[in-house]
């Protein structure tokens, strides 16, 4: 019986979450053609120049959206962390030209240590301003980790929070993008277009 030939790897029959990285068996994931496609995308674009760094992932539920943001976060995170280590020997095994191309990226952007800032959150019911926020919140905690981030990220970060305004929230990425690449990922954006078609005096959508 097929039963008896394949057997599914239990870690992936529930849904991932972007903002719970370390739950991902990064080890278990296998990318696919698609998964691929997008990295290489990626890996283009990883230079000085005027290419369009954003994407959106559309597709049907558990079609591996989140589990492949969790794998490139792997992939762009510290090199001491292990998770990096592992994403890197995965791509490697299945397409050597495409990891040897965002090795030689990282360095070029001086991110082959700490890596990128990477910015996750999944979106509630709520403005895309404050899914991104928080997504650029945690991506300071996990970067700095027990360090003290600069002052200037510290007051820009205290800015954006109280004054929750796109100008503020623009003034942070800047910010941060000076101290290290930047990578943003959300998730289950359709809530934040579900809040916006209610509500489209609650938040600027266009914030993006």
């Amino acid at each position: 019986m097929i039963a008896d030939e394949v057997r599914p790897r239990q870690r992936y029959l529930r849904s991932a979450n972007v903002e719970q990285e370390a739950s991902f068996g990064v080890e278990d994931y296998i990318p696919t053609g698609r998964a691929l496609e997008v990295l290489h995308r990626v890996a283009r674009t990883l230079h000085a120049g005027p290419e369009s760094r954003a994407w959106s992932l559309t597709g049907p539920y558990g079609s591996g959206k989140s589990s492949f943001a969790l794998f490139l976060h792997a992939l762009l995170g510290p090199a001491n962390g292990g998770r990096q280590a592992v994403a890197a020997a995965t791509l490697r095994r299945i397409d050597s030209n495409l990891a040897g191309q965002l090795s030689d990226r990282r360095e070029e952007l001086g991110a082959v240590h700490q890596g990128f800032l990477r910015a996750a959150a999944t979106a509630q019911a709520e403005p895309a301003l404050d899914t991104i926020l928080r997504a650029l919140t945690r991506a300071v905690s996990d970067y700095y980790r027990a360090a003290t981030p600069p002052q200037v990220v510290r007051h820009a970060r205290a800015q954006a929070a109280r004054d929750k305004t796109p100008r503020a929230l623009a003034v942070l990425v800047e910010v941060l993008a000076d101290q290290a690449p930047l990578v943003i990922t959300l998730d289950e954006f359709g809530k934040n277009l579900e809040h916006f078609a209610a509500d489209p005096t609650n938040g600027d959508l266009y914030v993006l």
